[in-house]
């Protein structure tokens, strides 16, 4: 009855018997071969084979067994009052099947045994003891709503550290609920801002409910400065990066900042500093990651935060890659690569393995590239959900791009536009598509229709960089001088830039564009070339180039 491996301690506790006696009946066990002491474990003994355990308790009467445990769960209990920590699961376990009479402890121990798996990072137990938790709770009909929230919430993260984001959402849904209608403000900010998952990433079209969530939570903390109003913020300002203009979202990422700051808290200010960044990163900010990351590493080792301190690698790295400084890259790749190891969460080594499909497409290891781009989406189906396939298809366009099989990609190009409309950067891999395959009619029609947009104010993100380069080609194809004098006067700043969209892709230098929007064929002085003196050796040098598939030059 208490499993495999015991402490005769227990058996005399719950018996009763004298010592002797006990010793007795152990010693004619082991000398049947029934048990064996435990050579790692003095004192302690185990049954000589798994299925002879099973066997004899199968055996005992199912009532019987229910008093069992529980009597058993009692010795325990006492036997490790002085040190409950370590057998927390085990005493957790005979009270779960103690019956009703116990219920309170099993819900107890569960609980507590859940809390220790998670500060081990063993996130998969702690799904199933918070889960073992909420069904005695459900069973039993109780009404205990605010174990129950709690419970719900734990659970919420476990699930969401164990890489099973979808599930995780569901239950963060429920703790959401259940905490408004018993008034538990901080509740409700726990649960939606644990709901975006691992990363400041999530955004309003991926998911109906993170936006609304986010905003009755915050609603419900009210206006006064805590940390949780901060987390919300920052939450909400990542969240809405979908509308088409960056003002709002700046404006609620600043705040959180501001409050962070006034509270002091690095825990806090670490949070805010994530949202920041990811709110705010556009091509005026290229490049400028590298001291936003630096931070936060900081603040995540001062806190002991590894999930801040990967974060602010992962800006660092987009940072050196944008500037186009190799060094930096295979710095920061090695340090995400070491805490995604430590962290041991689905979600880190996802990005970990779009990092790396990025570093193989640029460097032209293509079958690398293939091998990573199948891998990395296994993992990240349940951790990122939306993010891993967006990365996934971009990595697909790229490395079909590379190998001149666009054609059979088409298809998929399109279903992205329509399934992700706020991303522009899949309409501009449609314009990019249909040109490379001559389809200068499809082409010209995209670029159109792209065009009526103020590309310069609108969808203006991290991704902006990439967006823009992809469609040089589609100028240049299709000859529109228009377009093409556009797109010279938004990228010109950024001419020194890597156009790279964070774990999605990277499409050369900005520069190779800009050359490209110059150096088509036509009759007649260029528009561009009219106003830079001295092009004409630019214009033949980029002619017919594509975006570099070798290190950084």
């Amino acid at each position: 009855m208490i499993g495999r491996e015991f402490d005769p301690a227990v058996v005399e506790a719950v018996t009763g018997a004298r010592e002797d006696v006990v010793y007795g009946a152990l010693e004619e066990a082991a000398s049947a071969r029934l048990l064996a002491g435990l050579p790692n474990a003095p004192g302690r003994l185990r049954f000589s084979h798994i299925l002879i355990r099973d066997a004899i308790y199968e055996s005992i009467p199912a009532p019987r067994r229910v008093l069992l445990h529980r009597a058993i769960g009692a010795a325990l209990e006492m036997l490790y009052s002085e040190n409950p920590e370590a057998h927390l699961a085990e005493v957790a376990r005979h009270f779960l099947a103690g019956g009703t009479p116990v219920r309170g402890k099993a819900i107890e121990y569960a609980q507590r045994a859940g809390d220790r798996a998670a500060s081990q990072l063993a996130h998969e137990e702690a799904v199933r003891h918070y889960k073992s938790a909420l069904d005695v709770l459900d069973a039993t009909g109780s009404g205990d709503a605010d174990t129950a929230c709690e419970l719900l919430l734990a659970l919420g993260e476990a699930l969401s550290r164990a890489g099973r984001g979808q599930e995780a959402r569901q239950i963060l849904r429920r703790a959401a609920a259940l905490a408004e209608q018993i008034g538990r403000t901080d509740r409700i900010a726990r649960a939606a801002i644990e709901y975006g998952g691992r990363f400041a990433w999530a955004r309003a079209s991926t998911d109906p409910f993170l936006v609304p969530l986010l905003e009755r939570a915050l609603a419900a903390t009210g206006e006064a400065d805590s940390a949780e109003r901060v987390k919300l913020l920052a939450r909400l300002a990542t969240a809405i990066r979908d509308d088409a203009s960056r003002t709002r979202r700046v404006r609620v990422a600043e705040e959180a900042v501001q409050i962070a700051r006034r509270l002091e808290d690095p825990e806090t200010l670490a949070l805010a500093l994530e949202g920041h960044w990811t709110a705010v990163e556009g091509p005026d900010t290229a490049g400028g990651g590298i001291e936003p990351g630096a931070m936060l590493v900081h603040l995540g080792e001062q806190t002991g935060d590894k999930e801040r301190a990967f974060i602010g690698h992962q800006y660092r790295l987009n940072g050196f890659w944008t500037l186009a400084d190799r060094i930096g890259v295979d710095v920061e790749l090695d340090a995400i690569a070491s805490l995604a190891d430590e962290l041991g969460q689905p979600a880190q080594r996802w990005v970990l393995g779009t990092d790396q499909t990025m570093l193989a497409l640029m460097e032209g290891r293509l079958a690398d590239a293939g091998q990573l781009i199948s891998d990395t989406l296994a993992l990240g189906r349940r951790s990122q959900s939306w993010n891993a396939v967006v990365s996934e298809r971009f990595a697909l366009f790229v490395r079909r791009r590379a190998q001149g099989r666009l054609a059979e990609f088409e298809d998929t190009i399109k279903r992205s536009v329509h399934e992700y409309p706020p991303l522009l950067r899949f309409r501009c891999a449609l314009a990019h598509t249909y040109a490379e395959l001559g389809r200068k009619r499809d082409a010209s029609a995209a670029l159109d229709e792209l065009m009526t947009h103020d590309l310069g104010n609108e969808h203006v993100d991290a991704e902006w960089l990439l967006s823009m380069t992809l469609l040089a080609d589609v100028c240049a194809i299709v000859e529109d001088h228009d377009a093409a004098a556009r797109l010279h006067a938004l990228l010109a700043p950024y001419e020194s830039l890597y156009a790279v969209a964070p774990v999605e892709a990277v499409f050369g230098s900005v520069a190779r564009a800009l050359g490209v929007v110059a150096s088509w064929p036509m009759s007649g002085p260029h528009p561009l070339c009219a106003r830079k003196a001295g092009s004409a050796g630019t214009v033949e040098a980029w002619r017919g180039s594509r975006p570099m598939r070798a290190p950084f030059s």
